[in-house]
């Protein structure tokens, strides 16, 4: 049976939802208002003994509420408002509880309502008690026909369902088929996926290795970047790098000295700078070697007049290539005052060395000539560098200059001794020699030894002819008559023949005072007559008393007569004997 509706009413504002509406309409029975699930969507009268509210109670559902048998009421019932516009009514349907039982007809007539976007079923539960309104086209069911009722819906649920469990089962053998045909085409792209997958995993652990390896070298990388950054920023020594155009890529902050630059000059042309240098044009330079591929190296100066070392190379590549120019600017100054002083004292030693007169001869410390200056022996100056000095000499020499050698080496200290050597013209020649060790810049060491030689035959001669001249004159002085003593200037005794009178020996009285020997008040007398032939006069007497060993008062005339030795008055000689011998 179909709904009637009835025009539209206008009502107040709180009473404008439709199911509000719907219930004045319907005189505000017991409603429920369910949907296909029994989910109760609205309420309206009193429902105590005909629903019971579940524990735990989720979402109001009135399946939970009441007991099996008449929830299955209340699902036919729904099923049957929901496929039809008919109202079903049900007769006397027991609702338990633990305190009573209530018996009541039900109702239940699809609903439809604009405002609400869903099929509902209004449910109406009329206790027995009350009157009940009649309603048109109503469907009477007996218990029996409810039975009958769900027997035959199950029965067409059973069907079709077995229908589309049939449906479903040939969907599922095709669908099967196809999952089979997939399952070989998927086992086939598996295995190439595994094929793909070990080719991967091959050439993923290539990878790894690769990317190791640039791992590492980037590291290296870095770490030499750093590390030249930092080389470049604290070496005193100005760099500046340019590309093949001559413009500037790179520089030290050192290079400030010489060009007024900043970090934005970067990438501009050196050109276009002026430096401090003198008497050089920098630019064409930088051409020229840039064209010859040749390294350009000067002295050059500032205007302070430092002395720099200015060095232009090019920029090589590892692999060879010519990718610009490198310009260093080194400042020697100290090198350049140290190599002058060096070069005044080669100068010197240039000058010492060719005019010493000692043989000079520089040799290692095993005994090899490295350098001469003169002859030596009978060998020239070009014979003898390149030869060993212990194999010019005979053997007791050699082996005593071995032993010196040995020890100079040892101990740094200097040394000396005399040697005597025949020569060619039957001569034999006496040398003395003085051993000077050199010490090494670096080690402290012994690296050299220079041999000082000099020829000391004549001066050996000139000894013997003393000792020969001395050997006379003791001897006249033994057997002169007078009695003879040499003074110095002092008055010292240096030699006296005899002493007759003083009661002395004469090695008591050689190295003391002749004034000793006197009476206080000849002293004064004396001594001006003495420094009187020292000062350049010619002979003179001199008479004075002198008290003799026995205490006899003597008069003794002396004639004092100078000394002349390398023309210049050394001694004074006393000639004398007393007065009457």
């Amino acid at each position: 049976m179909k709904a009637k509706h009835t025009n539209q009413t206008t009502y107040p504002d709180d009473l404008t939802d439709p199911f509000s509406r719907y219930l004045l309409e319907s005189y505000a029975p017991i409603i429920l208002f369910l949907n296909k699930s029994l989910d109760i969507l609205y309420t309206n009268g009193n429902l105590e003994g005909f629903l019971q509210i579940p524990k735990a109670l989720v979402r109001a559902n009135a399946y939970k509420m009441m007991d099996r048998k008449t929830a299955m009421v209340f699902e036919d019932g729904v099923r049957l408002a929901l496929s039809s516009s008919k109202v079903y009514e049900y007769k006397e349907i027991n609702f338990s509880s633990e305190q009573e039982e209530k018996i009541a007809d039900l109702k239940f007539q699809r609903v439809d309502l604009a405002a609400v976007d869903k099929l509902m079923v209004m449910v109406e539960i009329q206790p027995l008690k009350s009157k009940d309104k009649k309603v048109k086209q109503v469907a009477k069911i007996s218990k029996e026909d409810l039975i009958n009722h769900r027997i035959q819906y199950l029965e067409n649920s059973l069907v079709e369902k077995e229908q589309q469990m049939q449906l479903l089962v040939s969907k599922l053998e095709v669908t099967n088929e196809e999952l089979e045909s997939s399952n070989r085409e998927l086992l086939a792209n598996n295995e190439e996926l595994q094929s793909t997958n070990e080719e991967l995993q091959s050439v993923n652990e290539e990878l790894y290795t690769v990317n190791t390896e640039l791992k590492l070298k980037h590291e290296e990388v870095t770490l030499t970047y750093n590390d030249l950054n930092n080389l470049l920023r604290s070496t005193n020594i100005g760099t500046i790098f340019l590309d093949n155009n001559l413009k500037i890529r790179k520089f030290t902050p050192a290079v400030r000295y010489h060009f007024d630059l900043v970090e934005t000059d970067i990438d501009r042309s050196i050109t276009s700078f002026s430096h401090h240098l003198k008497g050089i044009n920098l630019a064409e330079t930088c051409r020229n070697v840039f064209d010859k591929l040749k390294v350009f190296e000067q002295e050059v100066k500032d205007k302070t007049g430092k002395v720099f070392l200015l060095r232009i190379l090019p920029y090589r590549t590892e692999d060879g290539k010519i990718e610009g120019l490198v310009i260093t600017f080194i400042e020697i100054e100290e090198l350049a005052k140290t190599r002058a002083a060096a070069y005044d004292e080669a100068v010197k030693f240039k000058a010492i060395f060719n005019n010493a007169p000692s043989s000079l001869i520089f040799t290692n410390t095993d005994g090899k000539i490295v350098l001469v200056n003169k002859t030596f022996g009978d060998y020239s100056i070009d014979e003898l560098p390149g030869q060993n000095i212990f194999s010019l000499l005979p053997k007791k020499v050699a082996k005593t200059l071995e032993s010196k050698f040995k020890t100079l080496v040892e101990n740094g200290t200097s040394d000396f001794f005399s040697m005597t050597l025949p020569m060619k013209n039957s001569k034999t020649y006496h040398f003395k020699v003085d051993l000077i060790p050199i010490l090494g810049e670096q080690s402290n060491k012994v690296s050299r030894v220079c041999l000082s030689i000099n020829d000391v035959s004549e001066d050996i001669a000139n000894v013997e002819q003393l000792k020969k001249s001395k050997e006379k004159y003791l001897s006249f002085m033994e057997n002169a008559r007078h009695q003879i003593a040499l003074i110095d200037k002092e008055g010292i005794i240096q030699e006296v023949n005899y002493t007759r009178y003083s009661g002395k020996t004469r090695v008591e009285l050689k190295g003391t005072s002749v004034y000793d020997e006197l009476p206080k008040s000849e002293v004064a007398p004396y001594k001006k007559a003495i420094a009187k032939i020292f000062s350049g006069g010619s002979h003179s007497e001199i008479t004075f008393k002198y008290i003799n060993k026995d205490k006899e008062e003597m008069n003794v005339t002396l004639i004092a007569s100078p000394v002349i030795i390398n023309d210049k008055i050394e001694y004074v000689a006393l000639i004398g004997h007393p007065i009457g011998d």
